[in-house]
């Protein structure tokens, strides 16, 4: 049974409703909507528009659809679909949504589906919002978990990601992540970013800004490729291990460092700066600034782009050129 509203805004609330039968559909359409589910089991289609959903009782799948959500499962293993990307248009794309899971008992989980990439957009999300996991495996392409052009907050630090194909992607902003306890992918875009990987192998990527990393527990990489600015683009990695973590060097930022693979010995120096021509990385180890000089001790001046801790034992093998 299919029970489907107008395109106006809709109060469905089916709380105090006994569905008789299976495979209850509601259908919110477009308008910006409040629907309440019952104690059973349904599938909840919120359409166009800033919705509100309390699923209630059940197992309930929940699709938000367009619009900026809030959506919330209630008791029962939940599951919200997303499908569509930001490339695919706004007709596509199910804008940036809040889910708040307020359920006690099973399991809730945010499934992106379908053919090629997703993007589940994400308003907020906090440790404490009920979701346990995040599937990427039913789609075909890449996930994204992705933030907006505001300051966002993204705490991953309780969920369990399935599949190998999640990206966390905060876009524009002063953003806050931390992530969940797998191995994470976490590129931080734009913005003066504070972003912590927690426990796991994770790659993170501060992106444009002076952002202050940290990779957490195991062995983390941290990734620079956009272009380098002394005053606009140098990052802190708060906890940094030499011989444990690694710097990925963008070979089309770092120009001068040769093939992708392990940083040749001779274009690594400790030191306030080069002393040959060869020396294109340099450590301080009295102030821990590491900088890029692209014609060594040449004219050219050096290019602060991070900022460690001082006195790292520090090798030309912590760093790969990507």
């Amino acid at each position: 049974m299919r029970i489907i509203a107008d395109w106006t805004a809709n109060m469905l609330d089916f709380r105090a409703v006994t569905f008789v039968g299976g495979n209850i559909v509601i259908d919110a359409d477009g308008g910006d909507d409040t629907i309440y589910g019952t104690d059973g089991a349904e599938k909840i289609y919120a359409g166009y528009g800033k919705d509100v959903v309390n699923a209630g009782g059940g197992d309930d799948a929940i699709v938000a659809g367009g619009g900026n959500d809030t959506v919330d499962g209630g008791e029962g293993s939940d599951t919200y679909l997303v499908s569509g990307n930001k490339a695919g248009g706004w007709s596509s794309f199910q804008d940036y949504d809040t889910y708040k899971d307020s359920g006690l008992a099973g399991t809730d989980t945010i499934k992106a589906v379908g053919i090629g990439n997703v993007d589940i957009g994400l308003a907020k999300f906090d440790a404490s919002n009920g979701i346990d996991a995040i599937d990427g495996t039913g789609a075909t392409g890449n996930v994204r978990l992705l933030g907006g052009w505001a300051s966002d907050s993204f705490d991953f630090s309780k969920v369990t990601f399935a599949g190998n194909n999640i990206t966390i992607d905060t876009d524009g902003g002063n953003d806050t992540v931390v992530g969940s306890a797998g191995n994470d992918k976490i590129y931080a875009r734009s913005g003066n970013d504070t972003v912590n990987g927690g426990a796991g192998s994770d790659l993170i990527a501060g992106g444009e800004g002076k952002d202050t990393l940290a990779g957490g527990l195991d062995a983390d990489h941290f990734r620079f490729d956009t272009a380098l600015s002394k005053a606009n683009n140098v990052d802190t990695i708060t906890d940094f291990e030499a011989g444990v973590d690694h710097l990925d060097l963008a070979a089309a930022i770092f120009g001068k460092l040769g093939a992708p693979g392990t940083l040749a010995a001779d274009k690594f120096v400790v030191g306030a700066k080069a002393v040959d021509a060869n020396d294109h990385i340099i450590y301080n180890a009295t102030t821990g600034v590491l900088s890029y000089d692209a014609d060594g001790n040449g004219a050219g001046a050096q290019v602060a782009f991070a900022q460690l801790s001082a006195g790292l034992a520090l090798t030309h093998n912590d760093f790969l050129i990507v």
